[in-house]
């Protein structure tokens, strides 16, 4: 506390020594003025002509300078009008107040031969013009100024909360889109398990063990928006072998993922790939299919690619809301460009490819 009283006592000497060098170069002018002007002036005269100046520049200026500011800051009437009422009451009393002070000295030391009222009289008539130009124009300024910074205040939190609003309105469409990804999948996956309970009990056992860690899974990224390449990969082998158990020997598939890559991908945004080339490539034909799930890292990017041996399709027979139209919303909610989903042919093929942000390692 003793720190920071000494801190205001330092901080109101430096503004009054402020306040108090201003009003002396405002003094010299009307020396100066009075010098070229004046036609037989001469030194005792411009003398005078300082002191007097000096007199009413110190005793009103400096009243000026304690206390309109203090008057711009707590007193604020809301109504124009009566704002410049006030402001322009207290140039008033302050050019009357500071006359009074700076006729004494005038009068007692310069123009002791006339009356002191018509020293004031003359004191105060000067002081109240210089007030009215130099005051008005101080307050127009800062009204401005002031005017500026709530402008600005405004603007700063309008932006604040489009970009929350914008935020908002992101998070609550991803969540919706994820929302759409996770029951389609378990429920496939159950029609998977349930398929097996008559034929081979203990395989289904075997995956409703696996079901159980999906669900798992499904649950702790229910309000995550992105999650390890690896515990995706992991959901993505739990998927093919669920769906191998119902589809036997038609389903071949082929994983060649890195160990040590590190990305971070969309929950179920592989396995939706996987799982729409079980449904296009494999359920469909008699001889089933093969798929093979790769990913490469390319700069600052992470290339994954599923591709299978089916018939293919292009972009014009995705489904809105559906599959890979989903995957490729929550991308660009996630991403925005950085993040896409591409379709191709290649030597009989059907690719999609999923790029996303490379994770650079600690």
């Amino acid at each position: 506390m003793p720190r920071l009283e000494v801190k205001r006592q330092g901080g109101t000497a430096r503004g009054l020594a402020r306040i108090v060098g201003l009003n002396t170069l405002g003094a010299i002018a009307p020396t100066l003025v009075f010098l070229w002007f004046g036609d037989s002036a001469s030194l005792a005269d411009a003398w005078r002509t300082f002191v007097v100046s000096t007199a009413y520049a110190q005793s009103v200026g400096t009243l000026a300078g304690l206390i309109l500011p203090w008057v711009g800051h707590n007193i604020r009437p809301k109504r124009p009008v009566l704002r410049w009422g006030v402001f322009l009451a207290f140039l008033f009393g302050i050019s009357a107040t500071g006359s009074l002070l700076g006729s004494l000295f005038v009068h007692r030391f310069v123009y002791s031969f006339a009356p002191y009222w018509k020293v004031y009289w003359m004191g105060f008539r000067v002081s109240t013009v210089v007030m009215l130009v130099f005051g008005v124009g101080a307050f127009v300024v800062e009204s401005l100024r002031a005017q500026l910074q709530v402008t600005e205040l405004e603007l700063r939190t309008k932006e604040l909360e489009r970009e929350r609003a914008l935020k908002l309105a992101s998070e609550a469409r991803l969540s919706s889109l994820e929302s759409r990804v996770q029951p389609h999948f378990l429920f496939n996956a159950l029609n998977s398990i349930a398929s097996l309970l008559r034929e081979d009990p203990r395989a289904a056992e075997r995956l409703i063990e696996g079901m159980a860690a999906l669900m798992r899974y499904s649950l702790d990224h229910q309000q995550s928006g992105l999650t390890a390449l690896a515990r995706e990969m992991k959901i993505v082998r739990d998927y093919l072998a669920i769906e191998q158990a119902r589809f036997g020997a038609r389903l071949r598939y082929e994983i060649d993922v890195p160990d040590d890559l590190m990305a971070e991908v969309p929950p179920f945004a592989i396995q939706t790939l996987v799982e729409n080339s079980v449904k296009y490539a494999v359920a469909p034909r008699i001889e089933g299919g093969s798929i093979r799930v790769s990913a490469r890292a390319g700069g600052p990017q992470v290339m994954i690619t599923v591709a299978d041996d089916g018939p293919g399709f292009d972009e014009e027979s995705l489904m809105p809301g559906h599959g890979l139209d989903n995957l490729r919303s929550r991308l660009a909610a996630l991403y925005g460009g950085a993040g896409h989903l591409r379709l191709h042919r290649d030597e009989g093929a059907m690719q999609v490819s999923l790029a996303v942000r490379a994770e650079v390692a600690a």
